[in-house]
C-alpha cells in the first residue's frame, strides 16, 4: 500500500524526501503548474474596491487565516485521535467528529501517500478505511468560500482548460491525485468546509478526476 512510512515532508521546502534522499514532487506543487499565480495585491485592491475595506485590513485577515487553519487542523487530529484536551476551535463540531470516531471505520490521519512511479507524494488530511473494503478521503478547509466557478469564466491552463480555475476544482485535483496514489477503491471524495465562525461543517462531494489526473502526471514525468 502506498502509505508511506520511510516518507518525509520538510516543511521549509515543501518537498517530500524517502530515507534514501529521493526527492517526490508535493500535489500542490504539480496543480499549482496549472493555476492562474496569485496576484495578491491586485485581489486585494479588488476586495477593497468592492467591500470599502482598507487594503491592509484585508492583508491582515488573508495573513491571520493560515495560522488558524493550522490550528483548526490540528485540533481535529488531536481530537480523532483521543486528545480532548483541546478543542475550543471545534466544538462546535464535536457531535460529527464523535460519530466518525465511533463510525467503526478505520481512520488514517495526515497521511503521506505516494506514487513511485510519478515520484509525487502528499499528506491526506483524513483516510476512511470502510468495511465494503472502499476508502473516503477528506480533507479539512478553513478558508472563506468554496467557489465552484471561476470568476470571468477562466480555465485552468492546458491540458486541463476545459476545467474552471476555482478552489472547488483544485482541491478536486487534490483529492484526485491522493486516489491515484492511494491505488484502492474510492467510496467519495469530500471536502469539510469549516469557515472561521461558522456553526456547522459543510461536507462538499469533490470530483473524482481520474482522467485529468493521468493527463498531468503525464506532463509531469515528461519533464
Amino acid at each position: 500500500m502506498p502509505i508511506a512510512t520511510n516518507i518525509k515532508l520538510d516543511k521549509k521546502t515543501h518537498v517530500y524526501i524517502d530515507t534514501q534522499g529521493k526527492q517526490y514532487t508535493s500535489v500542490s506543487k504539480i496543480i499549482n503548474r496549472y493555476k492562474e499565480p496569485f496576484d495578491r495585491m491586485g485581489n486585494a485592491e479588488r476586495v477593497s474596491q468592492k467591500t470599502g475595506r482598507s487594503i491592509s485590513e484585508i492583508l491582515a485577515e488573508w495573513d491571520a487565516a493560515a495560522p488558524y487553519g493550522t490550528a483548526v487542523h490540528k485540533q481535529i487530529e488531536n481530537y480523532l485521535l483521543g486528545n480532548t484536551t483541546e478543542i475550543d476551535l471545534i466544538q462546535p463540531y464535536i457531535p460529527k467528529f464523535d460519530a466518525l470516531r465511533q463510525s467503526g471505520y478505520k481512520l488514517h490521519l495526515e497521511t503521506i501517500l505516494h506514487a513511485d512511479d510519478v515520484s509525487v507524494a502528499g499528506m491526506a488530511d483524513l483516510l476512511i478505511e470502510r468495511d465494503d473494503g472502499t476508502w473516503s478521503i477528506f480533507d479539512w478547509k478553513t478558508n472563506k468560500a468554496i467557489y465552484k466557478n471561476s470568476f470571468g469564466g477562466k480555465k485552468l491552463k492546458p491540458p486541463l482548460d476545459h476545467l474552471d480555475d476555482c478552489n472547488y476544482i483544485h482541491y478536486s485535483l487534490q483529492l484526485s491525485l491522493y486516489a491515484r496514489m492511494l491505488g484502492k477503491p474510492i467510496h467519495e471524495l469530500m471536502i469539510i468546509h469549516i469557515p472561521k465562525g461558522k456553526e456547522e461543517l459543510d461536507p462538499i462531494l469533490c470530483l473524482n478526476l481520474a482522467e485529468e489526473v493521468e493527463l498531468i502526471l503525464s506532463e509531469h514525468i515528461k519533464g
